[in-house]
Formats: structure tokens, C-alpha cells, sequence
């Protein structure tokens, strides 16, 4: 039996995908930094309200707003596949702080040593976030992760140092070199991401995943 609340609430946590406006309204949910402040407690709280509202056994004093923000922390810490909690770092409500210390890192990296440390460390960082939130309905083996883990560094380390050794013995104006300079890393992780993506989502492609009928 459906929930009297579930229109107003689907209202609340649902934004239209066929629209833009929908569309960033979703990223908007999933991304707010909000939810770091969950707790495991809050959490399972969260959790039993969901789970009783998609049932239609949620106490009826629970309030619309309590639903939705149940469901939009549950949104944003929960694996889709498993339901359970993606570590902390790789959550989507932990991308801006994250990703803000990772770029820092990248652009003031300057020496050969410097530049690897601070590639290292991204592409750590993105293997872990493409595997926290892969499709589980897919499986990879120790040695897939490892791959596509020396991939994306190789690809980053080389185009990085490749790059900065190339503007370093340009003939530009000093100006100009130092832009450039602080392009590299730009250009270096696109190209470490396209790597890495594809490489962690081979198998995905290979076998496929397992899609559902919500309205079923």
C-alpha cells in the first residue's frame, strides 16, 4: 500500500531527468555537503524511514519533511547496488572539499617529484571513487583494479612530466609559460580519467550490467 505522503514527498526528491533545471537539481542533492555531518546513528535512523515509507508502514506522525531528508541523505551515502555506506572520501557529498585539496595539490606542483606525489595521490583518489561507486551488479577481480590503477598513473605521470618538460624548454615569454604550466595538470588528469574510466568499466562493457523496470 503506498504511503498517503508519497506525492508530496516524490515532489521533494525526485526532480524531473528530462529537464536541465532536473538535472542540477539532482547533482545539487547529491553533492551537498550536508551529508557529511550523518553519523552512522542519524544514518540508520534514515534508513528505517525509507525503508518503512517504501513499504507503507511509516508511522504516520513522521513528517513530510523528515521523509525527504531521510531520503535524500540515504541518496547521497548509500551504494545503489548494495546499500550500503560508500566511504566517506569518495561520496559524492565529499567531492568539492576533496577534489578542492587534490587540485591545490596539482597546480602547485612544479618539480619532477612534486608533480608524481600529487598525480599519485589523484589518481588514488579517482581509482577509489570509480570503484566505490561502480555498478555492483558487475564484478572486479584484484587484478582489473590494479590495471587500471597503473594506467591512469602512467598516463598522468607521463603526460605531466612530458608536458612540463616540453613548456619548461619552450621559447614562450614568461608569462606564457607559466599558464601553460598551469594547464599541465588539467590536460594530465583528463587524460589519466579517460584512461581510468575506461579501464574500470571494460568489464561493465564486456559483460554488461543488470538494468530494472522501476514501474514494474
Amino acid at each position: 500500500m503506498r504511503d498517503p505522503r508519497w506525492e508530496q514527498v516524490r515532489e521533494q526528491t525526485e526532480p524531473d531527468q528530462s529537464t536541465y533545471w532536473g538535472r542540477v537539481q539532482r547533482f545539487l542533492k547529491l553533492t551537498d555537503m550536508r551529508n557529511l555531518l550523518v553519523g552512522p546513528r542519524q544514518l540508520d535512523i534514515h534508513r528505517d524511514i525509507v525503508s518503512k515509507f517504501s513499504m507503507g508502514q511509516l508511522d504516520p506522525a513522521v513528517s513530510v519533511q523528515q521523509i525527504v531528508d531521510a531520503r535524500k541523505a540515504c541518496d547521497a551515502i548509500l551504494h545503489k547496488d548494495t546499500g550500503e555506506p560508500v566511504l566517506l572520501p569518495f561520496r559524492m557529498c565529499a567531492q568539492a572539499p576533496v577534489n578542492t585539496l587534490l587540485t591545490v595539490g596539482l597546480l602547485v606542483a612544479r618539480t619532477p617529484r612534486e608533480v608524481i606525489l600529487s598525480q599519485l595521490f589523484n589518481q588514488t583518489f579517482m581509482v577509489g571513487l570509480n570503484f566505490a561507486n561502480r555498478n555492483a551488479s558487475v564484478q572486479l577481480t584484484n587484478s582489473q583494479l590494479a590495471g587500471s590503477f597503473a594506467v591512469a598513473l602512467t598516463s598522468a605521470i607521463t603526460a605531466a612530466v612530458g608536458l612540463n618538460t616540453i613548456v619548461a624548454r619552450s621559447r614562450m615569454s614568461p608569462s606564457t609559460k607559466d599558464l601553460a604550466l598551469r594547464m599541465v595538470p588539467f590536460v594530465a588528469v583528463s587524460l589519466a580519467n579517460l584512461c581510468n574510466v575506461t579501464a574500470m568499466g571494460f568489464a561493465e562493457i564486456q559483460q554488461g550490467i543488470d538494468v530494472y523496470d522501476t514501474r514494474s
